[in-house]
């Protein structure tokens, strides 16, 4: 009996991105994935994983703190599977999520080699604080893969 693994779908970091670990997330039956930030105040056992949507804190450049993107959301975005195919949607967010360069506006049908991108850049200017690192104010840019769905 061989078993079959579930449906995932895989975001690798692209150049330009907030760094971060690639991910291999399965998306089994109803579920819905949320991609956001780790940080979240309201739940702080939150973890990232290469397996789940969030993205972890890295050190600062400038002052060793932990820091995440500034316009990435804990709950930016979500991904599930429907009619074999998957989806994604940005969730009410103010720097919206991109998908090939376009904000979306509502459900995507995803497709392989698709470029995410989860917040914007945000340019430094006279009134950025200095303690504010340059990886802070890049968003997340992933190449979409997936498996098992037919996108």
């Amino acid at each position: 009996m061989s078993i079959i693994p579930p449906p995932f779908l895989s975001l690798q970091p692209i150049s330009g991105s907030f760094p971060f670990q690639a991910k291999f997330i399965p998306i089994q039956g109803n579920m819905r994935v949320v991609l956001g930030s780790q940080v979240d105040p309201q739940h702080r056992s939150r973890r990232a994983a290469p397996t789940n949507g969030y993205f972890a804190p890295i050190p600062s450049s400038t002052t060793g703190a932990a820091i995440v993107p500034l316009s990435l959301d804990s709950r930016h975005a979500e991904a599930w599977i429907s009619n074999n195919m998957l989806y994604i949607r940005d969730l009410g967010t103010g720097y919206g999520t991109f998908v090939n360069g376009a904000r979306l506006e509502g459900p995507y049908a995803l497709k392989r080699g698709d470029i995410l991108k989860l917040g914007v850049e945000i340019p430094r200017n006279a009134n950025t604080p200095p303690y504010i690192a340059d990886e802070e104010l890049k968003p997340i840019l992933a190449r979409i893969s997936f498996s098992g769905v037919s996108n």
